[in-house]
């Protein structure tokens, strides 16, 4: 085989089509939700095995990042007033300085919550850690606390919680839907 030949032959077997799994039992979805995350730190090929998150923490995680609102600017509040100004209708301040602080800190909780709840090895720190004496933490406080105070670089933090919000369900199109000609409009 040629080295042409060897490339339409690995072209074909991509585009093949998969062939769908019926799910009978749930254990086929759990099976799925397996997550391996590659992190290249300084040179070094690291590997984090987990778990995509269930739908009890993920809403914790939304709940989290959408809880810090901005304030409200009253109406005219920021223009100049003259004859021809006309009366603004509120608005929010997505500069204020609270909401940008409550905002980062709503984003460092929800990252390490859902690291606790995906990523074994976190957890297993805590028993090696000095905080083993006590009660795993249960509060995002407690949890997020935990987690910055590891010797673990940031930017590793924020690929792994990446991976874990990453949206990897679709859903094939017209399932369960049957088009002949005699349906169509006319």
């Amino acid at each position: 085989m040629t080295h042409e030949t060897k490339k339409t032959a690995d072209v074909r077997s991509a585009e093949e089509p998969k062939v769908a799994v019926m799910v009978t039992d749930l254990g086929v979805l759990e099976a799925l939700s397996a997550i391996k995350v590659e992190v290249l730190v300084q040179g070094t090929p690291l590997v984090f095995e987990g778990r995509r998150l269930r739908p009890c923490e993920s809403k914790e995680v939304h709940l989290l990042l959408e809880a810090a609102l901005p304030p409200i600017v009253a109406s005219g509040e920021g223009r100049a007033a003259g004859p021809e100004a006309k009366p603004e209708e509120p608005r929010y301040d997505f500069s204020d300085p609270g909401f940008l602080r409550r905002q980062e800190e709503n984003k460092r909780k929800a990252r390490a919550v859902a690291l606790w709840s995906a990523f074994p090895v976190f957890r297993s720190k805590w028993g090696t850690n000095t905080h083993s004496q006590r009660a795993e933490p249960k509060t995002s406080e407690e949890i997020t606390a935990f987690i910055e105070s590891l010797q673990v670089d940031e930017d590793v933090l924020d690929v792994l919680f990446r991976a874990l919000t990453q949206r990897m369900v679709s859903a094939a199109e017209y399932v369960g839907f049957t088009f002949d000609s005699s349906s169509r409009p006319s």
